[in-house]
């Protein structure tokens, strides 16, 4: 469809090809915000949306929802096609509410409580290899020794996934999420669409076993309720879901979060004066200040006019959470970093029908890690330069050389 527009989103700078955007993203989303509602953007064929009260009504709206276009073509992408179409993220009601009744125990507030000792181990478990790096190096590297392999050791738990499968699974996980960014290498595709077929025949493999040797874990439960999960295909789906979801979000919550209070001498020793008093509301501000998720798509589900606009059904709409989550409409001083921050909106986890499922597990993950981080290390700081992902879906720091 060729649509004629005064004004293009690239007009404001946007473009995800950009290095210079991708690294700083925040000037050309001021400058949209201050621009109509919704701005057609070309280069990604879909409307973004830039403020806060505009992603908010739309995340909440029955006419726009989440369905998959799948990849060409088919035969390439077909695990990754699937794999997306048949789990709760890309599904809307009926299906949606059955899979997300299924799942929602899980992560309830029951749930995730139980999760608390197995958390609190895994951050002992790092910490402990962490100081025999330290001893034997004098650095470590705040992402790949701490905020990375948390989330992977919960998820990997919960799912009952292997010990000796960890490392890989976690490889898989990073080289599938990688296909959901808009600029991409032909090799990447190939080690993304790779890594989707391993995974997915990881966890078929498991839930054969699990079928026989029922375990204490989400594979087994999934597969003793079939009324929820109704498939092989779902099973496979929501179990992958739930490992690239409740990894990524943590992962670069943490990591990015962390790189910032070490960069802000005012904030750092603001949260090691009273580190109790000030963990829950730095969390928050992890998640607002530099989103892990900078764009979320919907698909207008029936034609809808949206801010004078009229968008056919079938459109898509960008939702630009890294945008919503700067809003100086929303947010006082939003550009400012604060994590004694008390109203704190932001949409990192979403909201409405698709709001995250495991976002309480999220903030257990870096409410446990913050604290007890900086407890062990009081002293840590930046020993190098950080090293961004380079991504912009997904916006994080693949390195961060750190020394305590």
């Amino acid at each position: 469809m060729i649509v004629l527009m005064e004004i293009d989103a690239k007009d404001y700078g946007f473009d995800t090809s950009s290095l210079d955007f991708v690294s700083n993203p925040y000037p050309v989303y001021e400058k949209m915000r201050a621009g109509p509602p919704l701005v057609w953007c070309d280069e990604l064929s879909m409307w973004l949306v830039s403020r806060h009260s505009c992603a908010n009504d739309l995340l909440r709206s029955q006419k726009l929802g989440r369905v998959f276009a799948e990849r060409q073509p088919l035969g390439e992408w077909e695990v990754f096609n699937w794999l997306n179409t048949e789990s709760l993220l890309d599904s809307e009601p009926p299906s949606h509410t059955r899979m997300r009744r299924s799942l929602a125990p899980i992560f309830s507030r029951g749930g995730v409580g139980r999760m608390e000792e197995m958390v609190k181990g895994a951050c002992e478990g790092l910490i402990g290899d962490i100081e025999a790096k330290i001893t034997k190096f004098g650095s470590f590297d705040l992402v790949k020794d701490f905020a990375e392999p948390l989330p992977v050791h919960v998820i990997c738990e919960l799912l009952g996934i292997p010990r000796q499968d960890w490392d890989r699974t976690r490889d898989w996980s990073l080289a599938m999420v990688n296909l959901y960014e808009y600029v991409r290498t032909d090799a990447e595709n190939v080690q993304g669409l790779g890594g989707a077929r391993d995974f997915a025949a990881l966890i078929s493999n498991l839930a054969s076993d699990r079928r026989t040797s029922a375990q204490d874990d989400v594979v087994s439960v999934l597969i003793a309720n079939p009324e929820g999960i109704e498939s092989e295909r779902e099973l496979i789906a929501n179990c992958v879901l739930l490992f690239n979801g409740g990894t990524g979000a943590t992962i670069n919550a943490l990591g990015n979060g962390v790189t910032e209070l070490l960069s802000r001498g005012d904030q750092l020793n603001l949260y090691l004066s009273d580190p109790m008093a000030y963990t829950d509301t730095a969390v928050e501000e992890f998640l607002r200040f530099e989103a892990p998720l900078q764009l979320f798509e919907r698909t207008v589900l029936e034609d809808v006019t949206l801010w004078d606009r009229s968008l056919a059904k079938g459109s898509k709409v960008g939702l630009l959470f890294g945008s919503a989550n700067r809003d100086s409409e929303i947010f006082d001083d939003a550009n400012g970093f604060d994590i004694s921050r008390t109203r704190n909106q932001h949409l990192t986890f979403s909201a409405g029908t698709h709001f995250c499922l495991g976002a309480p597990l999220a903030r257990l993950e870096i409410q446990t890690a913050l604290p007890m981080l900086f407890n062990k290390f009081p002293a840590l700081r930046l020993s190098g330069d950080p090293v961004p992902q380079n991504t912009f879906v997904v916006r994080g720091y693949s390195s961060v050389p750190v020394t305590a």
